[in-house]
């Protein structure tokens, strides 16, 4: 959760949401119009950016890390995806000017017949691995 507001950019909030916000559009819109018809609804993304100071204000200097992790049917190769993913998604939504030698891609992968298994045994049995939150109220 982010609890302020920043003027790197337009609409107010910290690069790093933006751009992981337009990675998971632009996957979507890929999926829609068919572009990569192996990719499914499930797709997750965290960008990472290196800051530098600049006469008191902090500006972006260059993308760190993107994390893509995206579910997909079983027709694709993991290198294919990995190098469709970086290019046509992530290159086209990040500028190049933030993108350089030293940035880091993790493009993870996620098949859908796992997750469709995954899902419904979900549903049907407990997590043993949750544990409830509990928030206590304060009687003073």
């Amino acid at each position: 959760m982010f609890g302020y507001a920043t003027d790197e950019t337009p609409e107010l909030l910290p690069l790093t949401i933006i751009y992981a916000h337009a990675l998971n559009q632009a996957m979507k819109v890929a999926r829609n119009d068919g572009s990569l018809p192996w990719l499914r609804p499930d797709t997750k993304t965290q960008v990472t950016v290196e800051y530098q100071h600049d006469n008191g204000a902090v500006v972006p200097k260059r993308v760190d890390t993107v994390v893509v992790s995206c579910q997909h049917s079983d027709d694709i190769s993991t290198e294919k995806l990995r190098s469709e993913i970086k290019e046509k998604i992530i290159k086209k939504v990040i500028p190049a000017k933030y993108l350089d030698d030293r940035t880091v891609y993790h493009v993870c992968i996620l098949p859908y017949s796992l997750t469709l298994a995954s899902t419904s045994t979900a549903h049907s049995q407990p997590d043993p691995t949750f544990r409830p939150v509990h928030h206590r109220r304060s009687t003073r």
